[in-house]
């Protein structure tokens, strides 16, 4: 379990520290030094990123970043494990929690025309996928 390596880790964490073990181009010094702010590029991700259309499996090993529209922020990641299901941490138990799978078509399901998910009480998302 991640969990026992990571000491009070968040979702970029989590998400950080298996990009690197599956040998991405994320760097032992970057992952020691991420914050919430910086780990959107540190997963390489930014608001031009290709994004989950909702319908496609995610390759395994994939990171997947989310995003709020409302504050124009990245609020999450997690890691893709087979078609739409992640794990992650601290994701509101829908979009990974404990590093127990979660289902995010289910949860998200699908986008409106521009790609945009209604998620947990009317907030509006996008989900990017961070280039492998």
């Amino acid at each position: 379990d991640i969990l026992r390596f990571l000491d009070k880790p968040v979702c970029y964490d989590a998400t950080i520290f298996v990009r690197f073990l599956l040998g991405t181009r994320i760097k032992s010094s970057q992952f020691m030094k991420v914050q919430k702010s910086t780990f959107p590029g540190v997963l390489g991700v930014s608001t031009s990123t290709p994004q989950w259309d909702g319908k496609k499996a995610v390759p395994s090993g994939t990171a997947l970043v989310f995003y709020r529209t409302q504050d124009k922020s990245f609020f999450h990641a997690a890691v893709a494990i087979s078609g739409h299901k992640i794990r992650s941490i601290n994701g509101a138990h829908t979009l990974g929690d404990g590093w127990r799978d979660a289902d995010m078509g289910h949860a998200l399901g699908l986008p409106d025309e521009t790609g945009i998910f209604t998620f947990d009480h009317g907030a509006k998302v996008r989900v990017f996928l961070a280039p492998n």
